[in-house]
């Protein structure tokens, strides 16, 4: 059975042209955009005010490329766009879409980056894409010059994203800013147009993203100008058009495709994106109060924190706190699933906000299913996208047909990416033959009263870790910790979390000599905090949590299991507390959750058997929260 969307949802008025870039379909008035003459500035900095009319940010972009070209020697239609690959590693900045454009306009090709990536991820992304030109902020400047040096990299190929901070106190005054370059750029000549012959968009490449598919392990998505062109139409559509003009906050980070995408859309829709380099709450509110925001884009953990932060206020403080949001209409939730019970929660504080969710992936480029204002069903992320066509594949094989039935979303849509860069083997596991992407995520549909589809989704059966709505590679972790001496094995999988949505949990088998103690939990955390620097980050991106067993040849050997809590060994199985191994008769009688990390403090305890005489196995469970 094929899921489409529903009746009510007007069709695109043209195909998605396949023989333009984005920049095209942005700044023409001829693609269906907002009016040029219309559109409000596209940017303001949250922080400063800073913003430039569209018109004026339009020729930013051109004038960057220009500056661009001339400083590194690029032509429009001189080689591909994969000679001309430019990495953004940064925080959000006003002009962070101006560089992919500009890079695009180039012909080139933008890698995008999260800036709570270590030296050692954006080194191995850096030389995987081949990528010698790398935007960045001065506060990430020291790990940019790090993963730089070891790849040869230019240090005058390295440009700044400027932010309200002096560049001297952090030490990057010697690094041209994308002012200089759009300066340089205003004395440069126009630059040729890109010769793009007919369906080129299709496979022609606009970005590298980042995404942990269906393996767990990063790897590079190549995302198509149609691809993204597609979503921008078919999501401006499905919101009845450019008609609105809203004041939206640019929090989330634009180095995700989740929000560098609805950014876009928002461009093309002619709404107003006040940018935030990162998340804070105090910021968020001043700048939603400061600029009457009337749409906030967020993922759910921020929107946990407020509805916690909230509880705990007084009468009079919730009244102040309420005078801050008052301008908001709606918030678009997207990037991982927002339960029922805290949605009511949130309706409760703020019941005239509707809760609009969404469902995408970066491999879908990247919104598949979103709420209609005035069609909100809580629980469902939405119904689908105008030109998105689903199935549902149970384990057996075996199409649902059914409402309410459960299984595997396999989706297609004119956005679908081409696949993911140098990696044959996760496209086949990825993509069926003929062109639909597996989804990896369990779902099911279900109708509202007027008959609508929703899309429901209800599992993973990808083995990747959500924290705070991004995505968290567990392969990366154990690759990390089975790098310790001390490690002998280490499976790590995803738990629940109330205020990060999930969190990542790791069993260690210990390699003798050494014990389950505290000095090897520290020692084995600290190494993981020095190979995974944004642990410790103001990011706070992720946080982790270990079980360590003390092995003497008894349990080794850890693999993950479908819907098991828990890693399977191969001498033991552990279904759920108390347990009892399947070739031991002895049961575990206590169990401790210890509590850890940035903001916890830490108590060891151990765990006993029914008969502690007889075991030869020690535990030590640390959660992190």
């Amino acid at each position: 059975m094929v899921f489409t969307t529903s009746p009510t949802v007007q069709s695109l008025r043209f195909p998605p042209p396949d023989s333009i870039p984005i920049g095209d379909l942005i700044f023409d008035d001829k693609y269906g955009r907002c009016p040029v003459e219309k559109s409000p500035s596209p940017f303001i900095c949250g922080l400063t005010g800073n913003s430039y009319s569209f018109k004026e940010y339009e020729q930013r972009v051109n004038l960057l490329s220009r500056g661009l070209s001339k400083d590194i020697g690029w032509q429009p239609n001189q080689g591909t766009e994969l000679d001309k690959v430019i990495a953004i590693f940064s925080v959000n900045t006003i002009d962070f879409v101006a560089a992919t454009l500009a890079t695009q306009r180039l012909g080139g090709t933008s890698l995008l980056i999260h800036p709570t990536s270590t030296a050692t991820e954006l080194e191995s992304h850096l030389k995987a894409s081949g990528c010698k030109v790398i935007f960045t902020c001065a506060p990430l400047l020291p790990t940019c010059l790090e993963a730089s040096k070891r790849l040869d990299v230019p240090l005058f190929n390295i440009y700044l994203l400027e932010l309200p901070i002096p560049a001297a106190v952090l030490n990057a005054d010697h690094f041209k800013t994308v002012n200089q370059l759009i300066k340089f750029g205003s004395d440069q000549p126009i630059l040729e147009r890109a010769e793009w012959t007919e369906h080129q968009g299709k496979s022609r490449l606009a970005f590298l993203c980042s995404s942990s598919g269906t393996s767990g392990f990063q790897k590079l998505v190549k995302v198509s100008h149609y691809n993204v062109v597609s979503n921008i139409l078919q999501t401006a559509t499905f919101e009845l058009g450019a008609a609105n003009r809203d004041k939206s906050l640019g929090l989330l980070p634009f180095s995700h495709s989740f929000a560098l995408v609805t950014v876009l859309i928002q461009v093309y829709r002619g709404d107003t994106i006040v940018v935030l380099p990162k998340f804070d709450m105090q910021q968020m509110l001043a700048a939603t109060k400061q600029y009457q925001l009337n749409r906030l884009y967020l993922v759910p953990p921020i929107l946990v924190g407020l509805v916690k932060y909230s509880s705990r206020l007084g009468i009079k403080e919730l009244s102040v706190l309420k005078s801050h949001l008052e301008s908001v209409k709606s918030v678009v939730i997207g990037a991982a699933p927002f339960d029922v019970a805290t949605a009511k929660q949130l309706s409760d504080i703020f019941p005239d906000w509707e809760i609009l969710q969404g469902y995408g992936l970066t491999e879908a480029s990247v919104v598949v299913s979103y709420t209609r204002s005035g069609n909100v069903y809580l629980g469902s992320s939405g119904m689908l996208l105008p030109l998105v066509q689903a199935r549902l594949i149970e384990k057996s094989g075996t199409e649902v047909t059914a409402y309410g039935t459960p299984g595997e979303l396999v989706i297609q849509s004119p956005s679908i990416v081409l696949g993911y860069f140098n990696d044959p083997e996760a496209d086949q596991l990825s993509f069926t033959s003929d062109g639909w992407l597996r989804t990896g995520d369990v779902a099911m549909f279900k109708p509202d009263e007027t008959g609508a589809e929703h899309l429901f989704i209800v599992d993973r059966l990808k083995d990747m870790i959500k924290v705070k709505g991004m995505q968290v590679a567990p392969g990366d972790i154990e690759a990390q910790l089975l790098s310790h001496p001390s490690v002998a094995d280490a499976a790590v999988i995803g738990v629940p979390d109330t205020a990060m949505g999930e969190v990542a949990k790791a069993f260690i088998v210990l390699a003798p000599p050494a014990s389950a103690s505290t000095q090897t939990r520290d020692e084995i955390l600290s190494h993981l905090m020095h190979k995974r620097k944004d642990i410790e980050s103001s990011f706070e991106a992720e946080e982790y949590g270990s079980r360590l067993i003390s092995s003497q040849n008894t349990v080794c050997n850890l693999r993950i299991d479908d819907h098991l809590p828990f890693p399977v060994f191969t001498e033991a199985i552990y279904s759920n507390w108390p347990f009892k191994a399947m070739n031991d008769d002895r049961a575990v009688t206590q169990h401790f959750d210890i509590r850890l990390g940035t903001r916890g403090s830490c108590e060891v305890f151990s765990y006993e058997l029914d008969d502690p005489g007889k075991s030869d196995v020690s535990w030590l469970c640390i959660s992190s929260h």
